[in-house]
């Protein structure tokens, strides 16, 4: 008996490892499929079928989704995202990015690429500044993983920023890092080149555009890169000319318009052949029908009647009684709700009022008492201010659990507008038009501001500083954190000194900050959503 169980104990553990070994082969086996599937994408992708390279990546993505594959979804988003880039669709690609976000488990190429195509996006839609802050993410995670071959494609980005910037210079030394990072066979280093000879076009320096450009375009002649080489032949067909050369001009520009015309073919051909699949796969669709439905009409003829009557009796009583119901219970919410609503933008109007009063009746006090009591009564009204501002936004906003933090601190700054103005101090604020808070927290991170203005007016300067400004910026960043930087060209801080106001409210949004002096005062907080 003993030796039975141990035999179907090992049998048993026989059994269960090749269960797991086929599983993960199998596993393996999808994903190979996949990867595969992205790659054939990527190679449509580069020989000009941007709708067959979409078709792979959108069922690369949808497949990976159902498998689980974190991962290969990441990837094929963002392939996807690039395509809409691609076709001008920045609204599609601007959901899809933010739908999607990189992970440290991922591989650090494929974090790379998301920052990489964020960068182009922002770039896309004239937001250099940022897309300069998402290219720069993508080479700090490409040097401190050595990962090959993105640092040239993130190189060629920062060209493309500067470029915009009408930096020629900057964007120079970057294309020419970008090419140096690819293999020179490869589309890469082709694509790299064409910007690189752009920008002496740009610098009118005609002998280096043909010097760099004529070469690569003859490398490159039989290739299926017409996305380089019909726009690379323009500008060489227009260094011909500024160079008094019409017979290379004259053929460059015979190239660049046979280029373009196989970027229409194939646009065509690629509709076309779209069309016709859809053609043929409805009609399938139309053939199996139509015998599903008659095979379905024989069976139900001869308990049609039957059934229909007693299923056609019980739904109409069911819906009636239900209907009844339904419209009884949605009229008596309705009623509540209204009354809820009026009843909450009330009181947050007579808490306001409140408020008001009381600043009132600080501000008659302040003109009783002296420079000190003065100042400590300012400040007192400050922060009755900023919690008045919070429930008038309350009061006109629709949404109860969140309101708009931009226009919140824009009226909290309007506020302090008297105090810092007559001190002579300049405020700088940047805030996200994005940018929302839950109700329960606005409060804290409103008064937070307020003391940090209170105390840069009170301590931050001395009597003999001049050009004296303090500096905010609002920002939404990934996972709906909000960042909050803080500065002044003021005297700074003690480094021992720790602002109690400033850390109870910290603590109140449960946010760790930093304060620093360099040329000044520096405070910088990241608030969870």
């Amino acid at each position: 008996m003993h030796c039975q169980f141990k035999l179907l104990s090992v049998l048993f553990l026989v059994s269960w490892s090749s269960f797991i070994f086929c599983q993960d082969k199998e596993v393996d086996v999808h994903k190979i499929q996949l990867n595969k599937l992205i790659q054939q994408g990527r190679q449509f992708y580069d020989d000009g079928m941007s709708d067959r390279a979409f078709e792979n990546f959108a069922k690369a993505k949808m497949i990976s989704e159902s498998l689980g594959f974190k991962e290969l979804s990441f990837v094929a988003s963002i392939e996807l995202a690039n395509i809409y880039l691609m076709r001008s669709e920045s609204a599609k690609a601007e959901i899809l990015l933010r739908s999607i976000s990189p992970d440290p488990k991922f591989k650090p190429e494929i974090n790379c690429q998301y920052y990489h195509r964020l960068a182009f996006f922002y770039n896309q839609n004239g937001k250099t500044d940022s897309a300069k802050i998402q290219s720069l993410k993508a080479l700090s995670i490409a040097d401190k993983h050595g990962v090959k071959g993105i640092k040239g494609v993130v190189f060629n980005e920062l060209g493309y920023v500067s470029e915009r910037n009408f930096l020629y210079d900057t964007a120079l030394v970057y294309y020419n890092k970008a090419r140096s990072e690819f293999d020179k066979k490869s589309y890469d280093y082709a694509n790299a080149t064409y910007n690189f000879s752009r920008i002496y076009y740009h610098l009118e320096m005609y002998d280096s555009v043909v010097y760099y450009l004529a070469p690569l375009l003859n490398q490159i002649e039989d290739s299926h890169w017409y996305l380089i080489k019909s726009p690379g032949n323009h500008f060489l067909t227009e260094s011909y000319f500024k160079l008094n050369d019409s017979l290379s001009a004259y053929i460059a520009q015979e190239k660049s318009l046979r280029a373009e015309l196989e970027i229409i073919k194939t646009a065509h051909g690629t509709n076309l052949e779209n069309l016709k699949m859809a053609y043929d796969t409805e009609g399938q669709k139309i053939k199996i029908n139509s015998q599903a439905a008659l095979l379905d009409q024989e069976r139900e003829e001869k308990t049609v009647v039957f059934r229909f009557a007693v299923i056609l009796g019980t739904a109409l009583l069911f819906i009636i009684t239900s209907l009844f119901i339904i419209r009884k219970k949605n009229r008596k919410l309705k009623k509540l709700l209204k009354e809820n609503e009026f009843l909450v933008g009330e009181a947050n109007h007579r808490i306001k009022n409140n408020l008001q009063v009381i600043v009132s009746l600080v501000a008659r006090e302040m003109s009783k008492k002296e420079d000190q009591e003065i100042d400590a009564l300012r400040n007192l009204g400050s922060k009755i201010e900023s919690i008045a501002t919070l429930h008038q936004q309350m009061y006109i906003n629709e949404e109860k659990d969140e309101i708009n933090l931009s226009k919140y601190l824009s009226n909290l700054t309007e506020n302090l507008e008297p105090i810092y103005s007559a001190k002579g101090i300049q405020l700088e604020i940047e805030l996200d038009e994005m940018l929302s808070y839950s109700v329960s927290k606005s409060i804290y991170l409103g008064l937070l501001f307020n003391e940090l203005i209170i105390n840069s007016i009170k301590h931050g300067f001395n009597d003999s500083s001049t050009n004296k400004i303090i500096k905010a910026d609002f920002k939404v960043e990934s996972g709906g954190k909000i960042k909050f930087e803080y500065s002044d060209n003021g005297v700074g801080i003690k480094d021992a000194k720790k602002p109690k106001l400033i850390d109870m409210m910290c603590r109140q949004l449960k946010s760790k900050y930093e304060i620093w002096n360099e040329n000044g005062f520096h405070f910088k907080v990241i608030v969870k959503p």
